[in-house]
């Protein structure tokens, strides 16, 4: 299990726990309901406490617990009810995780504090929130092969594998049979062994040693991002896209956020980019009235198609994944819609990887959108998309 512990208002409480399938059926076979982790929900330390999460919170030093009964541990009671043996808490972000294992037969106890790898928190929010990742995994050297430590599959994906397979496989179950010579021309050994990012845009057809296995599960666009001790890899699947509330959401909000007066969401179909989505805020569009015109940037974008292979801004974001800014989008030789740009007064773009595609903010020469002089001006601020998705079809009517 792991525990992520915050500090709201002087208090240490749970924002997040996890708690891994295997342990989960240890529980049942216990016969007992419910987790370590989720009873510790209910729980409040002090932060100016001297027990191990506030100790760790204040000196920002790991601890570890060898023998949780002999511990002045606040819970030890209810860890000892769910068999809880073994415990670590180490600083991260602004709070203190915690993890720990049980005392069954399946686990082997730590003599010390297990080193665990620092992987990029970063990337991995980009990956989830920004591009639709359905899982991550950990690849790490053993005796010159490369193997998976460490992976997760998002809730939304696990689901959706058991209705579609009738199993619980995931691609990452799978990947874990495999091992990849450390030393060959695998993308995972290519990356560890560079120390460079490497990207496929199409699995399916790339070089992999899993090509066949990221087919079979839909997997179509990976990154491959060397860490320290191994390699961070994370996957889109290729039925992910944005629709729906959740797309209608996301356009409004970025333009909220950003000042842009519009947003396009394109979605590759066919090995071409099309618009599927549109967005104009009331302002763009009271100032397109009063300049006399009777149609937007945004539906004139409607009228291009632009070829996913190609060099183009749109196709070399969903490429690298990378977002790109355009200062003087009429000016910009590499983009179709340069003349259309100019004729509607559009300022600077920006470009966005997303699930299924690219999201476009724009802004114009007019008081009705925000300046931007750089890529912090225009991409202000993540939305998650994963958790929008489950916030709508579980019956939101507003998100803030």
């Amino acid at each position: 299990y792991a525990i992520y512990w915050a500090n709201e208002n002087g208090k240490l409480v749970v924002a997040g726990t996890y708690v891994t399938d295997d342990h989960t059926e240890e529980l049942k076979a216990m016969l007992l309901e419910g987790s370590f982790a989720k009873e510790s929900e209910g729980v409040e330390l002090d932060v100016s406490g001297d027990g191990p999460v506030a100790t760790v919170y204040k000196t920002r030093e790991p601890v570890f617990i060898k023998d949780v009964a002999s511990s002045n541990l606040v819970r030890k009671q209810l860890a000892l009810k769910y068999r809880i043996h073994q415990m670590c808490l180490v600083p991260f972000e602004s709070g203190v995780v915690e993890f720990g294992m049980s005392d069954g037969p399946t686990q082997e106890m730590w003599e010390e504090m297990p080193k665990c790898p620092l992987l990029n928190k970063d990337q991995l929010c980009t990956a989830f929130e920004d591009l639709g990742a359905s899982y991550a995994m950990f690849w790490i050297r053993v005796d010159g092969v490369l193997v998976v430590a460490a992976d997760y599959v998002t809730a939304g994906s696990r689901e959706a594998l058991n209705v579609e397979r009738g199993d619980n496989g995931t691609f990452c179950s799978k990947s874990r049979e495999l091992v990849i010579d450390a030393s060959g021309d695998d993308p995972i050994a290519t990356a560890f062994k560079t120390g460079k990012e490497v990207k496929i845009v199409d699995a399916y057809t790339s070089s992999m040693k899993r090509a066949e296995l990221a087919k079979e599960f839909g997997i179509k666009i990976i990154n491959f991002l060397p860490t320290d001790g191994g390699v961070l890899e994370f996957g889109m699947p290729e039925s992910g896209w944005l629709r729906g509330h959740v797309l209608a959401a996301a356009m409004k909000m970025r333009c909220d956020t950003s000042g842009a007066g519009y947003a396009l969401y394109w979605q590759e179909l066919a090995g071409m980019f099309v618009v599927s989505g549109e967005y104009v805020t009331p302002a763009s569009k009271a100032a397109l009235e009063a300049a006399g015109n009777t149609k937007s940037f945004a539906e004139a974008s409607k009228d291009f198609m632009v070829d996913a292979g190609g060099n183009g801004p749109i196709a070399m974001v969903h490429k690298t994944r990378e977002p790109m800014y355009i200062q003087d989008a009429s000016s910009c030789d590499a983009m179709q819609r340069a003349g259309s740009a100019s004729d509607y007064g559009i300022k600077s773009l920006c470009l966005i990887p997303v699930p299924g595609g690219v999201l476009e903010l724009g802004n114009s020469n007019d008081s009705s959108t925000a300046d931007w002089t750089c890529m912090e001006d225009a991409n202000r601020a993540r939305m998650p998309k994963a958790e929008m998705d489950l916030a709508f079809s579980s019956g939101a009517s507003h998100v803030i």
